[in-house]
């Protein structure tokens, strides 16, 4: 769950310059990982709500993070059309 949650935050520390380059893979990897502990926090303990916030927090960081790469792909692509 805590590793969940500071994956959300680090998703959105991506905002920040400079800090995005740091935040964003920290974010990606405490994403998989909160969600492969909840995973496995769930299968040991199948009413545990820890290891089902945990899965969630790091199906939403994830999320974000898939977000964020759009969302500075179509920025990069407009930038290099707007050179031409």
């Amino acid at each position: 769950m805590i590793i969940g949650i500071i994956s959300c935050v680090c998703a959105l520390g991506c905002l920040v310059p400079y800090l995005g380059c740091v935040a964003g893979p920290l974010s990606i990897v405490g994403g998989i990982l909160a969600v492969v502990f909840g995973f496995v926090g769930k299968s040991k303990n199948p009413t545990s709500g820890k290891a089902k916030a945990g899965i969630i927090t790091g199906f939403i960081a994830l999320g974000i993070d898939i977000l964020m790469v759009i969302v500075a792909f179509v920025l990069g692509m407009g930038m290099a059309m707007m050179q031409k």
